[in-house]
């Protein structure tokens, strides 16, 4: 990617679409200072640290897709990717919520495509909806439609039902364990053997 530069100083598209890219090793530091828009689609990149983050140098990114990659993460550090304010992570392999909470601290995203991860597999769209939007308060587009105030409302609502009710659930599932604990048989927790 890299060695192009040179010969297309003032490029403000590229799109590197299913070339078989496992990584962008390269220092982007003061190169491609136009580029707009960026597509990696259907690669095999797997990391963000060290595949992603390079291109958070760019100074008017504004649009990147790494949709169909293998991004398992998704990580911020502050001063990157300043003008960022689209991001596409459809088909990856990110799996928890810590990752997505990172997209919250990306100073100018307000569009996010992020389906087909198996974060979002098995809750179905709609729930995967709500909670991004519920998530990540600056969001404006979520996978492709439009975020309107009334949707984040009911999104923030039903996000923090959801939380208390996991809440109320793990500490009644510690006070049963605690209860079984107490009445359980002699002998069932250790072998401790009482001297008499």
């Amino acid at each position: 990617m890299v060695s192009i530069e040179p010969y297309v100083p003032q490029l403000e598209e590229l799109h590197m679409c299913d070339n078989g890219l496992t990584t962008l090793a390269s220092s982007l530091e003061g190169k491609f200072s136009q580029l707009q828009a960026l597509n990696f689609e259907d690669n095999a990149l797997a990391s963000w640290d060290d595949d992603v983050w390079a291109l958070s140098v760019l100074p008017r990114l504004e649009r990147l897709i790494v949709n169909g990659n293998k991004l398992e993460s998704i990580r911020y550090e502050a001063g990157g990717f300043p003008a960022l304010q689209s991001l596409s992570i459809n088909r990856n392999q990110v799996a928890t919520w810590d990752h997505v909470d990172q997209l919250s601290h990306f100073p100018s995203l307000v569009e996010v495509r992020f389906q087909q991860n198996p974060l979002t597999g098995n809750i179905g769209f709609s729930m995967a909806r709500q909670i991004l939007v519920a998530r990540l308060p600056k969001l404006t587009l979520c996978n492709g439609s439009t975020v309107r105030e009334r949707e984040r409302v009911d999104a923030e609502k039903l996000y923090l039902q959801r939380c208390l009710g996991e809440r109320e659930a793990a500490k009644a599932k510690k006070r049963e364990d605690i209860r079984a604990r107490r009445y359980a048989p002699a002998g069932t927790f250790g072998s401790a053997k009482m001297r008499l």
